[in-house]
């Protein structure tokens, strides 16, 4: 069960193929790596083209999986005691089949807005 609490989705898009979503997320405690957009199934991919993370005093980092509590791939981070963080770019391709997961260092309040599509 995810700490996040997901305040904005595009609905079942969020593992549509071929669709473009949108999450708006947060939390106080995602210390353990916590799942932020599901893994899409094999032969699929989770796409990025905006993440935007706003948090307290802590090292914050995302990616793709999860490996012991921990973002198993990392994209960005970790990111270290920044109070916003923006991020765009061309979109970026996560692993086949895997999910779009973030972590911290320790508890402390976490908000994450990303826009990306799944193919």
């Amino acid at each position: 069960m995810t700490a996040f609490t997901i305040f904005d989705i595009t609905g079942s898009k969020l593992r549509e193929t071929g669709t473009s979503w949108r999450i708006n997320a947060a939390s106080n405690d995602i210390s353990n790596c916590e799942i932020l957009v599901d893994a899409p199934g094999a032969g699929h991919h989770i796409y990025l083209e905006k993440v935007s993370i706003i948090f307290t005093d802590i090292l914050v980092s995302v990616g793709s999986g999860e490996s012991e509590s921990a973002v198993e791939d990392k994209i960005l981070g970790p990111l270290i005691y920044e109070q916003h963080f923006d991020f765009s770019c061309d979109p970026i391709q996560l692993p086949d089949n895997k999910a779009f997961t973030a972590d911290a260092s320790e508890a402390g309040l976490v908000c994450i807005v990303a826009k990306g599509f799944t193919i």
